[in-house]
């Protein structure tokens, strides 16, 4: 390990295809010039709290230079700019760059597979090249720097710094789509490319879908599950995220301020002045929709003569990647398109399509989103699309529409754009016409809304909060993690539970104080169809079946020798509603938390809810529940006060894992919007009010009551709240094997009692 000195806080080291500093090699020596590109802006702002040190190709090949010109590039770069490069041949640009990554992954990941090229020695190039990355960033790395790696160019690299630094902190953010099991099932190193990726500790996305296809992935081909979008995966935690990436969006609003801006903007209406102006920014490239685009402007100026000599629309396209033949095909369809409505619609005075193909400059730029009345961005699909918010940002004092492409990342953030399926000619040209005519207010109040959300959310917050994330998991990371219990612990737990005043015991019920009943009482099942199913299983032995509570004299036993002591308040804190626990509880002198916290009922009073909770909402997701229960069998549906429950423990199971998360993906979909939370439980999936956790009742009932011994034992995943809700000192205890905030752990309900026992035995 090398280190680079004068560091005096945290280093991060960001990966990344190409430096924020590109190099070239003239007749008058070697010149460097900085790019203004959204990551490297986005990056500047962690420079306060991190010295930061940039990994990347610096766009010049190794066989440009001999070994005195890379030498000295190594040195300016690293002095000056902070930046390490890494030398690349030019059959590594063409095999790495240009093949695996643009020629395979772009295509596939953007979901098309017709343009896919699966070839193993661009394979091996990129495994090759995403070494070379690694022996930089060892290079670099000092214990207890952060690394952050970039986007698809190296899926592999986590893991292969993983496996040379175990207790490296590793963020990854993907640019662009994660697609969708059946697409990316496609690819034949897809298992190799889903391990790289979980080498990282923190997996970054732009939209809560692409987490959700990610997650998918992973438990199809992997096999591993996630709790929460946390991957348990050999002994280590992968947190899964959504970051959506933003823009400078002061820059933007501001631009006004230059004057070159205020020079283009003179000479673009001096050119437009009349007509109502229609614009679209793309980088050439056949994802981002401009060929069906242009179908579509032609079906509008077919169906609506009207805008005839009114309309002007301004295409921007950046030629890209042109060494790649799919790239080539895509100009020459794009110029024949342009040509031949041209052709048939312009008159001497007027030219509908005004096409540019090239590079233009920010004020340029900004000119232009500030004189559109209309933005057209329909990528066929994006992982992003930083345009649409550029665009809303220059409108900072103005009307505008945004056309957006359903298929883009941005279109979960920005509601108030006009949103349309990219391959409808029909919808975008409506899409057209409906902006064309829409009232200045409504205008203006769209563009409103969407500027005050983008303000919220710019490039500075979404690598501050990625960073952020990253640092919260060092913590839990470096926390010891949960060990089983042995006597020795039992009994020193024991001592110091008989020497403390004033305890609270806190006592989850199913799976912790007995074994999980196949058919809890007090449910509502729907169809009745459902007891029959149970009954059946019954008479089969399938499921081994358990007791009822008020035969089971152990744990009687033991409830009601802690309940003696008047030291003790005994807490029960269960998911179960509250008649159930009335029913088995209510005579005894307990607290009782039910529903997870959403009823709190001291001894002998009555129940209160702790937050006042709406439950309208299950009028919306309770038909939904219904069409999983009929489409499977052997599932049943719990309806609490605040909550509605999915069964699934009797569901064969070849089809309850898969039809759990078809379930889940659909209900993440439907309560975007709502203030609900969805909770996967053992063979449950729940959804319930954001408000309700277990953590929020257990602090309301120590505020009240004080304490000076404080133990809660839980299995399920909403014990979690509760354990980190707790403050230092309370004894935590997870009862089985899954990943816990809990300071121990215990195998099953039967060493929970063991140690309830030990409390108050000699």
């Amino acid at each position: 390990m090398n280190l680079l000195l004068g560091a005096t806080m945290s280093k991060l080291i960001l990966v990344a295809n190409r430096l924020p500093v590109t190099v070239e090699k003239t007749e008058n020596g070697l010149i460097y010039k900085q790019s203004v590109g959204g990551l490297a802006t986005g990056m500047s702002s962690l420079s306060a709290k991190f010295d930061c040190y940039w990994i990347g190709f610096p766009g010049i090949t190794s066989e440009s230079v001999n070994e005195k010109e890379m030498k000295e590039i190594t040195q300016v770069l690293k002095t000056k700019y902070q930046c390490i490069p890494v030398f690349l041949s030019n059959t590594d640009v063409s095999e790495y760059y240009e093949g695996f990554s643009n020629e395979t992954l772009w295509p596939l990941f953007h979901y098309f597979p017709n343009y896919t090229k699966f070839n193993s020695l661009h394979w091996d190039t990129y495994h090759k090249v995403n070494l070379l990355f690694l022996k930089n960033v060892q290079d670099t790395y000092m214990t207890g720097d952060y690394v952050w790696i970039q986007d698809y160019h190296f899926l592999l690299l986590p893991m292969m710094l993983r496996n040379v630094e175990p207790n490296a902190m590793i963020g990854f953010f993907l640019h662009i789509p994660f697609p969708t099991y059946e697409v990316f099932r496609l690819l034949p190193w897809r298992k190799a490319i889903l391990e790289g990726l979980l080498g990282a500790d923190l997996i970054g996305f732009h939209t809560s879908s692409y987490v959700r296809h990610f997650l998918d992935n992973v438990h199809h081909l992997l096999g591993y599950e996630d709790v929460f979008d946390v991957i348990r995966f050999s002994e280590r935690k992968v947190k899964v995220s959504a970051f959506p990436m933003g823009i400078d969006y002061r820059k933007f609003e501001s631009v006004s301020k230059i004057p070159e801006f205020k020079s283009y903007l003179k000479e673009l209406k001096k050119n437009t002045d009349g007509y109502k102006i229609i614009l679209s920014v793309d980088r050439l490239d056949y994802s981002k929709g401009i060929t069906e685009r242009l179908e579509s402007f032609q079906v509008f100026l077919e169906k609506h003569a009207e805008f005839l000599k009114k309309v002007i629309w301004i295409i921007v396209a950046v030629p890209s990647r042109t060494n790649v033949t799919a790239y080539g095909d895509l100009h020459s369809k794009v110029n024949e398109l342009v040509g031949k409505i041209n052709g048939r619609y312009e008159t001497v005075g007027w030219t509908p399509i005004h096409y540019l193909t090239r590079s233009i400059d920010f004020p340029e730029l900004c000119a232009l989103y500030y004189l559109a009345d209309v933005a057209l961005v329909t990528p066929l699909r994006d992982g992003m699309n930083l345009v649409a918010k550029e665009y809303v940002a220059v409108k900072h004092d103005l009307d505008g529409v945004l056309i957006l492409s359903e298929m883009a990342g941005v279109s979960e953030e920005l509601g108030e754009a006009l949103t349309v399926n990219p391959h409808s000619n029909d919808e975008i040209s409506s899409a057209i016409i409906t902006a064309l005519k829409m009232p200045v207010n409504e205008k203006k109040q769209r563009m409103r809304i969407m500027r005050e959300r983008l303000l919220n959310k710019d490039v500075f917050k979404w690598a501050g909060n990625f960073m952020e994330d990253l640092q919260n998991l060092e913590t839990t990371k470096n926390k010891p993690s949960a060990r089983f219990i042995d006597m020795k612990w039992i009994k020193e737990i024991s001592a110091y539970y008989k020497k403390s005043k004033n305890r609270v015991i806190f006592l989850d019920y199913d799976g912790t104080l007995v074994p999980f009943k196949k058919k809890p009482q007090g449910l509502t099942f729907v169809p009745k169809a459902s007891d029959f199913i149970f009954d059946l299983v019954k008479k089969l032995n399938v499921f081994e079946v358990i007791k009822d509570f008020s035969d089971d004299i152990e744990l009687n036993d033991i409830l009601l020798q802690l309940e003696r002591d008047n030291e003790n308040k005994l807490v029960i804190i269960s998911g179960r509603n509250r008649r159930f626990l009335e029913e088995k509880f209510g005579k005894r002198k307990f607290f009782l938390i039910a529903e997870h916290g959403a009823w709190i009922r001291k001894p002998g009073a009555q129940w209160e809810k702790p937050i006042d909770l709406d439950s309208r909402w299950k009028e919306h997701l309770r038909p939904l529940f219904q069409l999983y229960l009929d489409r499977t069998p052997g599932s049943y549906i719990e309806e609490k006060d605040f909550s509605l429950v999915w069964h699934y423990r009797m569901v064969h199971p070849s089809i309850a894992e898969s039809r759990m998360r078809e379930l889940k993906r659909t209900i993440l979909n439907t309560i975007s919007n709502m203030s609900l939370k969805v909770l996967e439980g053992n063979k449950v999936l729940e959804v319930k009010n954001v408000e309700i956790d277990k953590g929020r009742a257990a602090k309301k009932i120590l505020a009240e009551t004080g304490s000076s011994f404080i133990i809660a034992i839980g299995d399920d995943m909403t014990d979690e709240d509760l354990f980190e809700a707790l403050p230092e000192g309370a004894i935590t205890i997870k009862v089985g094997n899954e990943p816990t905030y809990a300071g121990s752990r215990v195998h099953d309900y039967t060493e929970v009692r063991k140690i309830l026992s030990a409390f108050y035995q000699n």
